[in-house]
């Protein structure tokens, strides 16, 4: 939900500053910036594994 509310943000503000094509293309390659940083997402979940 966290997520869907920042990508909504991000993508007024660029559709504010430059044309609409050109604000989902920013929004997509922030989309893919982030997955190559945390490719396990913003919040990790850990298990405990038996030894």
């Amino acid at each position: 939900m966290l997520a869907a509310i920042a990508l909504g943000l991000l993508n007024s503000y660029a559709e504010f500053w430059s044309d609409a094509s050109l604000a989902k293309v920013i929004v997509f390659a922030v989309i893919i910036a982030f997955l190559q940083v945390r490719p396990q997402g913003m919040f990790v979940l850990r298990s405990r594994v038996l030894t």
